[in-house]
């Protein structure tokens, strides 16, 4: 009987597992890469809501004419921005304003930023809370829900379930991902000591000198009263205290107040009433560093990064390696690691850089094919540094790759399934589209999508159940 090259190649695979778990008498366990979206929407609550202001029906800011009254002048936030910015706009909406066009003009505009929307009377935004942290003990942020702990943020509940999982399921090795960010936290004199964007700063205002790298958030927000820079916008780190306003939001070069006001981000501090249930009262806990501004990590777009390698053998474990990036403390910057969310969302990169580590990885192995390999995002949004298209091509590279391993076995063939889950994501929208395809073109059919962290945990869970062997 002839046997097809096909056969003999599956048969030669058969044989090389069989001599290498008599040879090697040690354990040959599945691998999953498992990549934790950092991104800074990763401080918003899973829980979404609708965030709406409209303008009365016989007002209409977009195209209305003459002199609104003093309830049309405040009914939306762009309205109250543009006027606050031009005041010229409350006596005369439709006269042009000094800079920028009309008023009108500068309405649209302010729409347009904020919600993304064409110019409408009545804006809205579906989003989830702002946290004001990630739960940890150095950046705590707010408790929103009454229950003592700051404990409401994607990141903090990711992190919880990413703990259990990785603790429980001792059949499988996991490596560890995050988006690329650039650490800071170095000691400096001048900002050339720092990577762009990280500055010299005096992180905490002592004036001896001991100057560290870190993000200025006032990058990322306009000039605010003191005490208050970083806290005008929704991906910025810690609680706010009592005396927090949006008052204090800079109106003049940027659209901090209009987003301060939008997402009622005087309500995420302490006293304040909570957004997330109606009737808690909020809590925010201080940071241990009190110029909260001073952040020191700052994602990119340039893709992915391993954080913990697989473990060396089969006898080994790294779960303490991974444990120390998910147990919500941080003691020492220089000594100590924490998986923190600030920056964009690079799922295509980042899966061309899962890919070429998994290629290599399966190459190196002697234990190749008998070793399955197994992808698991974990993303609460879209595709925001490159397209889709360039998202759900690279999630396709990772099937029918062909190698030959390190024992000299050729692999044709060897496909790796990248599980997307969504955390978070708003129903019916076009990103649930687009993780959906992206999860096709990696060979799992549909992307999963957990609103909270059991949702998340169970999700996880299955995944890796089903990969033990």
């Amino acid at each position: 009987m002839r046997l097809s090259s096909c056969r003999i190649t599956v048969i030669a695979s058969a044989i090389a597992c069989a001599l290498v778990a008599t040879a090697v008498a040690q354990p040959v366990k599945n691998r999953i890469s498992v990549m934790v979206d950092s991104s800074g929407s990763m401080l918003l609550t899973p829980q979404i809501i609708t965030y709406a202001e409209s303008c009365s029906a016989l007002w209409n800011p977009c195209t209305q004419t003459g002199n609104p009254n003093a309830g049309q002048e405040t009914c939306n936030a762009c309205v109250r921005d543009t006027i606050s910015f031009v005041p010229g706009c409350a006596s005369n909406w439709t006269g042009p304003s000094t800079v920028g066009g009309t008023c009108a003009d500068l309405y649209r505009i302010c729409v347009a930023n904020l919600t993304g929307q064409t110019c409408t009377p009545n804006m809205t935004v579906t989003e989830g809370i702002p946290t004001r942290g990630d739960g940890s003990t150095e950046l705590p942020g707010c408790d929103l829900n009454g229950d003592g702990v700051a404990n409401e943020s994607r990141m903090y509940q990711a992190k919880e379930a990413l703990q259990d999982v990785t603790a429980t399921f001792g059949e499988v090795e996991f490596s560890l991902w995050r988006y690329t960010q650039i650490t800071g936290g170095q000691n400096c004199t001048v900002d050339g000591n720092c990577t762009s964007p990280l500055t010299c700063e005096d992180h905490d205002t002592n004036g001896t000198g001991s100057n560290l790298c870190a993000l200025d958030a006032d990058l990322l927000d306009g000039p605010t009263g003191a005490g208050f820079e970083g806290q005008c916008e929704i991906f910025t780190h810690t609680g706010s205290p009592s005396s927090f306003a949006c008052s204090t939001c800079d109106f003049a070069a940027t659209y901090d107040r209009a987003v301060c006001e939008m997402y009622d981000l005087d309500r995420v501090r302490s006293s304040a009433l909570s957004s997330l249930n109606g009737t808690s009262t909020v809590q925010c806990f201080p940071a241990v560093n009190p110029q909260h501004r001073f952040m020191r990590y700052t994602g990119t777009c340039t893709g992915g990064e391993q954080l913990v390698n697989f473990p060396a053998t089969g006898f080994d474990d790294n779960y303490n390696s991974i444990f120390a990036w998910i147990d919500h403390s941080q003691p020492s910057f220089s000594g100590d690691v924490e998986l923190r969310p600030q920056g964009g969302t690079p799922i295509a990169s980042s899966l061309s850089n899962m890919r070429a580590s998994v290629l290599a990885n399966a190459t190196a192995d002697t234990k190749t094919p008998c070793r399955k390999h197994q992808v698991v995002f974990l993303t609460d949004g879209g595709e925001s540094c490159s397209t889709v298209a360039a998202a759900v091509t690279a999630a396709g590279t990772f099937q029918n790759m062909s190698f030959t391993n390190a024992s000299g076995v050729f692999v044709p063939d060897y496909d790796v399934p990248v599980y997307i889950i969504g955390f978070a994501i708003c129903a019916g929208c076009q990103t649930q589209t687009d993780l959906n395809a992206i999860a096709a073109a990696g060979g799992t059919g549909q992307a999963i999508f957990v609103n909270n962290q059991l949702e998340l945990q169970l999700a996880l869970a299955q995944i890796v159940a089903a990969s033990v062997v």
